[in-house]
């Protein structure tokens, strides 16, 4: 069970890594997909599935759809100078993909041969759990971490208004 904590772990950090350091706004976008691809496989391991299936369909799925049709609409390209020629990339691919298909056959190998793990709290992951949580003594700062989303969306909006006129 470590070594896929670790994997998952790892390929968060090199999703990361690939947002930040990569010269095209798509491949950062990419970059940010695996890294939330990765995430959710680690909230899958702790036992929180609920978690698990809102990282991948909300923001793996609709969040990335939104900033890539953004890249797409602002017309960003590539910067200036990229010394990366298509076979680089193409055989980069290649290698990551070839990774991530290592990565996925060892997890489901592993979980074919392990035995079912004891869960440490019989609602731990449940969405019933999760909603008295968040609707209960934590739902002043859920309101107020939803009200600053949307005071950065609308700032971000008159920014990016400000910047065409």
């Amino acid at each position: 069970m470590i070594i896929l904590f670790i994997a998952f772990a790892i390929g968060a950090l090199l999703g990361a890594l690939v947002l930040v350091g990569a010269k095209n706004p798509v491949h950062s976008a990419l970059g940010l997909v695996v890294t939330l691809i990765s995430t959710s496989a680690l909230y899958a391991l702790l036992h929180a599935p609920f978690l698990a299936m809102v990282q991948i369909a909300v923001y793996a799925g609709a969040i990335m759809v939104v900033f890539i049709f953004v890249t797409m609409l602002l017309n960003v390209g590539a910067a200036e100078g990229s010394a990366r020629g298509p076979l680089r990339v193409q055989v980069g691919a290649v290698i990551i993909a070839a990774l991530f298909a290592a990565t996925i056959g060892a997890v489901v190998w592993r979980y074919l041969r392990m035995s079912p793990l004891p869960v440490v709290q019989d609602d731990f992951g449940s969405t019933a759990n999760l909603g008295a949580q968040l609707l209960g003594p934590l739902m002043i700062p859920f309101e107020a971490a939803s009200l600053l989303l949307l005071v950065a969306m609308v700032g971000a909006i008159v920014l990016a208004k400000r910047g065409r006129d």
